[in-house]
């Protein structure tokens, strides 16, 4: 039975795009065990919600009964549209995509328990497919639609082309696309978002769909990495929605992505290249952590990557069972996160106080185990989240 209830919809979208609490909440065991959940149906009404938001000649299995094709001479098809608006705008879309592929890459045996595999697949490849043809070789497609026309009219995007006549707007304006470089922001989370899926599809679409994911984020990535700069982007039509406050966060997010696609230490040499310029506690040289996973800032879901890669890599290089404790509530202090219990030993050597400060402020943001990465682990070894909150990896 199809469901047209727009309330569906709108509770949906409170859950469709996957983010770390700023900071975390306290609740009691008691309530904690007393606490149920659909979260099947949380699932199938989030993904209902991007199919609500498909731009372009709908497919088959498109399931909203009151959405037809629209926008259909875009310069790229495809997509999702924006927030109740009809702009194609790349960066929060990379980003949703590349939590949607995450979600895929770590709990896929969920989604499938709950039979939503098949309707997961379909969004995912739907939105890597509009990202990697964006990719125009020497340059990227970051935007489709220009906001400022397009925020003129209010409607169904099916009507678009009428309600632009009513406004005096001419349609190939208000349609029109942002292509160029110095955009790094965009076109790193474009990277990972590709890159993401390809580690998420791994055995559910076929290589060649796979590989052409691949190719291009790396594509996409060596553009973002050369130019460094979003002095392109912030200066177009995008920076009036969404505005890049920084890049090398998506150049971090994107690296590690690479890294765990292809197993190339060059990624990882550059994601670790990354980390001085990215963001610091206020008034301090310590790394970021009291921040959210965001459109606009992915330093917290690159720390979680970038920790479980090294884990997993010192771990495979001695062979010895790793434990790292690095998060407790303590209620002496409210609640509060506090650090304690950091103590491991690989092969009788204390690990890279690096390692630590990068495991450190990814469990900070991890909160036992919450889109923990399966993929990281060695061949032989085993990834595991303790009851106590603790991290491992055992050979």
């Amino acid at each position: 039975m199809r469901h047209t209830r727009m309330i569906s919809l709108l509770l949906a979208a409170s859950l469709a795009v996957s983010a770390f609490p700023v900071a975390p909440a306290v609740v009691s065991v008691e309530a904690a065990d007393s606490f149920t959940a659909n979260y099947g149906e949380a699932l199938q009404k989030s993904l209902y919600f991007y199919e609500a938001q498909q731009a372009g000649p709908l497919p088959d299995w498109n399931r909203v009964e009151w959405r037809g094709d629209s926008t259909m001479e875009d310069y790229i098809k495809g997509g999702w549209y924006d927030a109740g608006d009809h702009v194609k705008f790349n960066l929060p879309m990379a980003y949703s995509a590349s939590m949607l592929a995450w979600g895929m890459y770590a709990y896929g045996d969920g989604i499938a328990a709950v039979g939503e595999e098949e309707n997961y697949l379909h969004e995912l490849t739907w939105v890597l497919d509009y990202l990697a043809a964006c990719d125009q070789g020497d340059t990227v497609v970051y935007q489709v639609g220009n906001g400022t026309k397009d925020h003129s009219w209010w409607g169904p995007v099916e009507l678009l082309e009428y309600g632009m006549e009513d406004q005096g707007i001419d349609l190939e304006e208000a349609r029109s696309y942002i292509t160029g470089r110095n955009a790094s922001a965009v076109y790193g989370e474009m990277a990972a978002a590709l890159a993401a899926g390809y580690c998420a599809l791994d055995g559910k679409v076929s290589e060649s769909v796979r590989e052409g994911y691949l190719s291009h984020a790396k594509a996409i990535f060596a553009m973002a990495d050369e130019d460094r700069s979003d002095d392109g982007y912030n200066d177009s039509n995008a920076s009036n929605f969404y505005r890049s406050s920084h890049f090398y966060d998506e150049l971090f997010y994107a690296a590690n992505w690479l890294y765990l696609a292809t197993g190339e230490q060059s990624y990882l040499d550059l994601a670790t290249s990354y980390i001085p310029n990215l963001g610091k506690e206020l008034g301090t040289s310590e790394l970021k952590y009291s921040w959210c996973m965001c459109w606009d800032d992915v330093q917290q879901g690159g720390m979680v990557l970038d920790g479980h890669v090294l884990l997993a890599a010192e771990a495979a290089a001695h062979q010895h069972i790793l434990h790292l404790a690095v998060v407790i509530v303590h209620p002496q202090h409210g609640g509060a996160l506090v650090h304690g219990g950091v103590g491991a030993l690989v092969g009788g050597q204390q690990l890279h106080a690096a390692v630590f400060q990068r495991q450190r402020h990814a469990a900070l943001r991890l909160q036992k185990g919450v889109l923990r990465p399966r993929g990281v682990k060695m061949p032989g070894q085993h990834i595991f989240g303790a009851a106590d909150g603790a991290l491992g990896i055992a050979p």
